[in-house]
Parts: structure tokens; sequence; C-alpha cells
């Protein structure tokens, strides 16, 4: 079983991701903050059973969710990451009984420690259970004291690493100036399942590495575009250097236009207003307005940056 998460805004995401989910493979969606349109839609149209919460969540209260009611191994699926070759999701769903999971994509976080990332994941359930009932560890964001850091809802704070957990942690991370074991990948939280991974890698568990790509670097197999949910926000909040992003939100713009022109006829009408306002954006920036010259400055790019034989070409080859 693999599980797709999404909020409003994303249906035209959720209809191309699973559509690469091959016959045989189970997936269910899971949405939070859809309007009544789009969650009606979602439960008439959507290829797998559907379940929309009744409250505004984030991809972390999923995964608690999962923590607690998974009997049985479960995948996870970013609604924009992209998989060309079906048998790749055969291969995810073999787990080892020593793995905590089988990964595609890794990181190293600091102090060199390899990290997985969520993108595209298969869970060993038996293996949650055994550590959950040594220590009792969440998938979630952790911090040293009460923190929102890394949640999305104004309600959501990350968990506080206790005593024992932070004994743990320490056992195989260096400790700070603050004397605490060192965040990873944040400046101030641990993020989706890193306490877990480093808590089950310290009784001996271990990831398994299906694939080795590092970040989100695609493959022939199989891409992560990233960030289609907020990125236009970016502009706005972010400190990194204002030109990388203005090129990051064209880029990512273009095919969230492309993948929405796709299937724009079969969608509630909220969206041929969001289609409007995608192309009304792309032309302010001076960039194509139309599939055919989007789908070509695409490929350009993915040509100039090496990246053309990638399952990023999926997005847009068929326009």
């Amino acid at each position: 079983m693999f599980y797709v998460f999404f909020t409003s805004g994303l249906l035209h995401w959720v209809v191309r991701t699973l559509a690469t989910i091959p016959e045989g493979i189970k997936v269910v969606a899971i949405s939070s903050r859809l309007s009544p349109e789009e969650s009606s839609w979602a439960a008439l149209h959507l290829n797998c059973p559907f379940f929309n919460l009744g409250l505004d969540a984030d991809d972390k209260t999923i995964w608690e969710f999962l923590f607690e009611v998974s009997d049985a191994n479960f995948g996870w699926l970013d609604v924009d990451c992209f998989v060309v070759e079906p048998g790749l999701f055969h291969e995810m769903t073999r787990v080892p009984s020593d793995a905590l999971a089988n990964t595609v994509w890794t990181n190293y976080g600091s102090a060199n420690y390899r990290l997985l990332n969520t993108f595209f994941l298969f869970l060993n359930a038996g293996l949650i259970r055994d550590v959950r009932a040594r220590v009792p560890v969440s998938p979630c964001s952790y911090t040293y004291e009460a923190s929102q850091a890394g949640r999305y809802p104004e309600w959501g704070f990350s968990r506080i690493v206790v005593p024992e957990i932070r004994e743990r942690l320490a056992s195989r991370l260096p400790l700070g100036p603050d004397g605490n074991p060192i965040f990873l990948s944040e400046p101030d939280y641990y993020d989706t399942l890193q306490v877990y991974q480093v808590l089950a890698e310290s009784f001996g568990y271990r990831l398994n590495h299906v694939r080795e790509l590092f970040n989100s670097a695609p493959s022939s197999e199989i891409a992560h575009l990233g960030k289609v949910s907020y990125y236009e926000s970016l502009l706005w909040t972010s400190t990194d250097d204002p030109k990388d992003l203005i090129v990051m939100y064209g880029l990512i713009l273009q095919v969230d236009f492309l993948v929405l022109n796709g299937v724009i006829d079969r969608l509630p009408p909220m969206y041929t207003q969001k289609w409007g306002r995608l192309r009304q954006k792309l032309g302010f920036l001076g960039l194509p307005t139309t599939p055919r010259l989007i789908a070509s400055s695409l490929r350009r790019y993915l040509t100039e940056n090496q990246l053309q034989a990638t399952a990023l070409n999926s997005l847009f080859t068929s326009t």
C-alpha cells in the first residue's frame, strides 16, 4: 500500500501522479484543506480509495496517523514524484527484515549523517512497532523546546525531544554548543522521520538503498519536482538568492501550468480559474503561455542542464 497526500489546488498533480502507478500496486489518496467541490470531485473520479481529513493538516500529521494504524508495510509517494519504471514500485515493496525502510533518495546531513528523503519510501511496519515498543518515538518533526518549527497548521507543534530520545540521539550524533545532539538538515528542528531513523539505526536496523540517488537528483526511472504546493510563497518568504528563486519559480510555474493544462477538461471549475491565473503569471514573467512553447522551453532547459534523459521528460512529452 502506498499513500499519496495532497492539499487544495493540487488535483491536477494527483491525477498525473496516480497515472504512473501500475496495476497491482495499491494506493490510497489522503487530503486536507480541500474545497467542497474538490472533495466531491475526488471522491467520484480518483481511481483509488480517497479520504479527506476534516481538519487543517500537514504531511507530518498524516505520518503520525500512519505510524499509529499501519499493521502492514506501507509506502509514501509525494504528489509531485513521478515513477516511470513500473518495476520500481514492486522493488520498493520488498523490504528486508532488518531494514527500517526501502529508499531511493538520500542526502548527507550534519556530521555527514546519511538521511532518507521522504519523496518515495516503503517502510517496515513490524520494525516500527519494535522501535516504538522500546522508545515511544514519532515520525513527526522534533525540537528541544516547544516550537512550531517545521509545522504548517496553526495548531501544529513539533514533538519535544524527551530524555530517553535525547540519550539515543547522543549515541549517534555529536553534541552542539548547547549540549544537545545536533540538528541534521534544518537549523532549528529535526525534520520528518529523522529522529525515528536515528533511533532505529541505534538499535541495529538499517536503510536499504533500492537506488543510490542523492538529494533530488532525477534518473531515467524516477523524478521529484518538489515545492509544487508552496513555490509561489517562496518569492516572498525565502532568504535565498532572488535571481535563483525567480528561475526556480518560473520553471515550476511552467510545469504546473503544463500539468494542469493536460487534465483541465476533467477538473472542477475552480481549476479553469487557476489555469487562467497561471497563464497570466507566465505572461507577466515573459515566459511562454502556450503548452507547445512551454514544453519546448522545458525541453531546452533539460538539454542545457543534461537532464533530457531523465523521468522529468514524462511531465511534458505528451504535450
